[in-house]
């Protein structure tokens, strides 16, 4: 064999080495990336940011990450309802195999559907506002036509009520601070006497069949320190006789400058951080409180 061909074997030899370990290493890493699965054995992914739109990822990663996202994928809705809208962005999320997507558009088109100004989506917000936006609206126009028997009510009909009914949420004075739902201040030590169980108990339909997700806001105890939230954060509580489990928690960060907001989603003994479009992440249970700044958003699921 002559030098230059033997030059160039060996160079090609070196090249498809080297393309053969690129494809193991990527192989494994989209292998990696899929085996993080949210408890509905659907796979986690990541969404891209535009500035103004973490409160709607984070909203979206939540939904997706409980029982609310295994009820938007087992149904079918008509075209053109904000429903549909819903069932399509977790379908994307599902099959992105761990990968980055984009869904803003998606959230434009779904803000022109409900009849709001699209444009309006990346002017920044808060998961408190937009959740309960969207059930309001969604709730409401079912309303019209009593069409519940898909078991609507049964996991959003909570949100719905605790977005209409936040002035109402006032405890008696002297005896508990003014809390309102949303945007005003839920003390951890104090889920007994929320908005939560305050409508749960008003609403006889509650004793009969308990909200499959509720969510919380404690976005006024920004400054609350890691040493309190470990001591005072809730893993599991028993509201009106029910047991939930904390199953996401939108961490909030950037007060200084740019405020933030992003998830922490739990899947058994782990939990993972979906920032965004950063790198999955996976924590210990153990280990998920010394990796919150703060709490902006807590979604319990009915055990």
């Amino acid at each position: 064999m002559k030098k230059s061909t033997r030059i160039l074997f060996i160079i090609a030899t070196g090249l498809s080495i080297l393309g053969g370990t690129i494809f193991i290493l990527s192989f494994f890493f989209k292998s990696k990336q899929i085996s993080y699965r949210n408890e509905n054995g659907d796979g986690l992914c990541r969404l891209k940011n535009y500035t103004g739109i973490c409160y709607f990822n984070t909203v979206m990663q939540c939904l997706y990450s409980t029982k609310a996202g295994k009820f938007f994928l087992d149904r079918k809705f008509e075209e053109g309802t904000i429903e549909n809208e819903m069932k399509k962005m977790f379908i994307k999320m599902k099959n992105a195999n761990g990968a980055c997507i984009n869904l803003l558009n998606d959230y434009k088109n779904m803000f022109r559907i409900m009849g709001d100004d699209k444009n309006d989506v990346d002017d920044g917000g808060h998961p408190s506002q937009i959740i309960g936006y969207i059930f309001y609206k969604i709730y409401n126009e079912r309303k019209v036509n009593n069409n519940f028997s898909d078991g609507f009510d049964k996991y959003f009909k909570a949100i719905y009520d605790f977005y209409k009914a936040r002035e109402e949420a006032e405890q008696k004075k002297g005896q508990y601070k003014k809390i309102h739902y949303p945007g005003g201040a839920i003390p951890f030590l104090m889920l007994e006497n929320t908005p939560v169980t305050y409508i749960m108990k008003k609403y006889e339909y509650y004793k009969k069949s308990p909200p499959e997700i509720i969510t919380l806001f404690p976005q006024d105890e920004k400054n609350i320190d890691k040493n309190n939230l470990k001591k005072n954060l809730s893993f599991t509580v028993n509201i009106s006789g029910y047991n939930y489990i904390l199953r996401c928690i939108g961490v909030t960060c950037g007060f200084q400058s740019t405020p933030h907001i992003y998830s922490l989603v739990r899947s058994g003994n782990f939990w993972y951080t979906l920032n965004d479009s950063q790198r999955i992440k996976r924590i210990p249970h153990r280990s998920v409180i010394a990796s919150i700044e703060s709490v902006g958003l807590l979604v319990y699921e009915l055990c």
